[in-house]
């Protein structure tokens, strides 16, 4: 069963709550999103002495899909793609959600799976890496993102 949180917050301590004042007022970056991202950014900053922020709903009272959407909004991204970037962590269910937010949910699935090499899956997607790349670029390019 996939989870939706990320497994080390099972055992990780509570953390303090933050509220507004407890912000510092002045950061180099604003990041919106906890998530691998998010954090992988942060620290990436900060090893270069950059004064970055990470904000999420808790302390932020948005959430970076939230964000995300907003921007993607005001940027005039089509529908669909706002939907995806809005929905991208919610639980999968055959709600008439679009077929375009379950391909990302499904391939978010798949790029973050730890398969065991040894396991046919694993076998099967190391096997077929290269090709699953090439498809993936001709849909980039028939966007024409890539």
């Amino acid at each position: 069963m996939l989870k939706d949180t990320p497994y080390w917050w099972d055992t990780a301590p509570e953390l303090p709550r933050l509220d507004y004042h407890a912000l510092p007022a002045k950061a180099d970056v604003v990041i919106v999103g906890s998530g691998y991202t998010g954090l992988s950014a942060a620290r990436v900053l900060a090893l270069r002495g950059v004064t970055a922020v990470v904000l999420e709903k808790e302390t932020f009272g948005i959430d970076h899909q939230e964000l995300g959407y907003i921007i993607a909004i005001k940027w005039k991204f089509p529908d669909d793609f706002a939907q995806v970037i809005r929905h991208h962590h919610e639980s999968y269910s055959n709600n008439g959600r679009s077929s375009l937010i379950r391909l990302v949910k499904g391939a978010n699935s798949f790029a973050h799976a730890n398969l065991d090499p040894q396991s046919p899956e694993g076998f099967i997607l190391e096997k077929e890496k290269g090709k699953i790349d090439r498809e993936v670029d001709k849909i980039m390019e028939f966007l024409r993102l890539g």
